[in-house]
């Protein structure tokens, strides 16, 4: 999870990933590297967080979303975004673990206390909060099949945090089988 907070030009703060450690820019397998993005993917997404508070980039694979997503931090770390941003971006990176977590507590919800569910509506809150007091916005990255679980529950994580999808194309398939060698 990553935060950026700011009062003039935002400032990258870096945390651990909840699920599993990894650097920046390294995701699933460790043979897979981010896809170079489009810039003008990058500049709409920015647009996109000036609209709403949450959005995820969907992408054919992860590498594909996390190449937009490097590219929005990017923009953030030499601030070169709009004024309106200005305040906490909580990066939560690929919500995989989270989307896999929230579909299976649907199915067999229980009593007992839960980090997960209480972390997932403390954000509820914090982003649903009125709009000229409200200064967080949500960023998370998930491949298309992963994304499609966040809308089997009720409440569906989609609703919760008021997600909204980028959705990030690739031009051809050798691109998103990018691998170092």
């Amino acid at each position: 999870m990553n935060i950026i907070t700011s009062t003039t030009k935002p400032q990258l703060a870096l945390s651990s990933n909840v699920s599993q450690s990894r650097p920046y820019g390294q995701v699933g397998a460790s043979l897979m590297k981010p896809i170079d993005y489009c810039h003008d993917d990058v500049t709409s997404v920015l647009n996109e967080l000036v609209k709403r508070r949450s959005v995820v980039i969907v992408g054919e694979s992860l590498a594909n979303a996390e190449g937009v997503a490097s590219g929005v931090m990017e923009e953030f770390e030499v601030g070169k975004v709009p004024e309106e941003l200005r305040g906490v971006i909580l990066y939560l990176g690929d919500l995989k673990w989270l989307l896999e977590f929230w579909s299976s507590s649907c199915e067999k919800r229980t009593k007992n206390y839960c980090s997960v569910e209480h972390m997932v509506v403390e954000l509820k809150k914090l982003v649903s909060g009125s709009e000229e007091n409200n200064r967080l916005w949500l960023i998370g990255i998930s491949a298309f099949e992963t994304y499609t679980k966040c809308k089997i529950c009720h409440p569906s994580l989609e609703s919760l945090w008021e997600l909204h999808p980028f959705t990030v194309h690739v031009a051809s398939l050798s691109l998103s089988l990018n691998l170092h060698r």
